[in-house]
């Protein structure tokens, strides 16, 4: 077990341990999970987003040292275009459109305004990673900022009202990720009293809504990753990845077929 405050993200994700979002793959079905390690997919805009919106709200020193930002009217269609792309690859940084760098500066700084939300950024430790054995398994985990008073997550979203959230968090697992990161940290000797969700919005105006889980949401969490946890554990023993059944299943039509 060990706990890392300064180890690049590159780093972090060259470690061999299985992370959250690996155990999410798990959850879908092993094979998914093999198919991404063998061959990562290529970052979604979303992904770059969300990045880019994390290093501008917990770390702006870094923003312009890791990205580049296109220039509104560059056409990439023609030989200017093309020859000016070139050069803002060829700074080795991760290019944002001028319409993507307005939301993420949109959401950071809709963030940073919220005062509730700016003091759980503060005082504390950004970026963190650590790992530990958890049911016999290895596993990783980074969280956005930790603090003497607990964890706080960086999450942008397509609704940040409790009940757009609360839908959020049960499709993305995201109390899979407040057990296991919690239990993570406790391994390494770090008491988290409290899980809090920083939720931005991804839509002018970029509201912003903070939540935290009750004790039943996480302790499902908790029985969820152990779950996952079992299931890899298992596929690694006898090196078999399935996905989903090879036999016939019988299916009947939910409720609202009918």
């Amino acid at each position: 077990m060990a706990i890392y405050y300064d180890l690049p993200a590159k780093e972090y994700f060259a470690k061999p341990e299985i992370s959250k979002s690996g155990l999410d793959k798990i959850a879908q079905f092993p094979a998914m999970y093999l198919a991404h390690k063998n061959r990562p997919p290529t970052p979604a805009e979303e992904l770059v987003i969300g990045s880019a919106t994390h290093t501008l709200t917990l770390e702006p020193e870094k923003f312009e040292r890791e990205y580049i930002v296109a220039p509104p009217n560059m056409d990439r269609r023609t030989k200017d275009g093309k020859a000016a792309f070139s050069e803002l690859e060829a700074s080795g940084k991760q290019i944002l459109s001028a319409s993507q760098y307005e939301l993420v500066s949109g959401m950071a700084l809709s963030v940073r305004s919220n005062v509730t939300a700016l003091e759980l950024i503060s005082g504390g430790n950004t970026e963190v990673s650590f790992d530990a054995e958890l049911c016999g398994v290895q596993v990783k985990g980074r969280c956005d900022y930790l603090r003497s008073d607990g964890v706080a997550d960086l999450k942008t979203t397509k609704s940040a009202s409790p009940r757009g959230f609360t839908r959020s968090i049960v499709d993305y697992r995201y109390h899979v990720q407040a057990a296991i990161y919690t239990d993570l940290l406790e391994a390494n000797g770090i008491f988290v009293p409290e899980f809090t969700f920083i939720a931005v919005e991804k839509t002018y105006p970029y509201a912003v809504g903070i939540y935290k889980l009750d004790m039943d949401a996480i302790e499902r969490g908790r029985s969820l990753y152990q779950r996952d946890l079992a299931i890899y554990k298992h596929c690694m023993e006898v090196n078999d990845w399935p996905a989903y059944p090879e036999e016939v299943v019988t299916l009947s039509l939910p409720s609202w077929a009918l």
